[in-house]
């Protein structure tokens, strides 16, 4: 399995890796990440690369990160989730049609400067997608 860094404006690859058949991204990270000059900027990844090791080598290397946190973090999860996201306006609200359905996402931004187990953390976002497909609604925060 090959794990690629990429260019999020355009989709070009700038580096990979080979993660191995009986193993998952997480080893390769830092091998990957540290081939490329990374200062100043933004790392998005998935829910599997909220790890602590994986933001304080980010934190070294002078980049920011953008994670995506699931209940694989519980406590940091639960954090999250009792942030006073109700007294928090929204930054982003759109609403569009297509393919069928009609989707709705907000995003709602606010600073954790203090208090938050995870290294390196400055801000949270909350993003709430609802959906509609043939009459059925559902609902996705993350």
């Amino acid at each position: 399995m090959l794990t690629a860094a990429v260019l999020a404006a355009d989709g070009a690859v700038l580096g990979q890796v080979e993660a191995g058949a009986k193993t998952n991204e997480i080893p390769v990270f830092s091998a990957l990440l540290g081939r490329l000059d990374i200062a100043d900027a933004v790392i998005t990844a998935d829910a599997l690369h909220a790890q602590r090791e994986h933001a304080t080598f980010l934190a070294r290397r002078g980049a920011h990160y953008l994670l995506i946190v699931k209940r694989n973090q519980p406590s940091l999860h639960t954090q999250l989730a009792a942030l006073p996201w109700r007294d928090v306006p929204k930054a982003y609200d759109k609403r569009e049609r297509g393919h069928g359905r009609t989707e709705r996402r907000t995003l709602k931004v606010t600073s954790v400067a203090a208090g938050l187990a995870f290294p390196h953390a400055a801000q949270a976002i909350q993003i709430t997608r609802r959906r509609t497909v043939k009459g059925k609604w559902s609902r996705e925060t993350c």
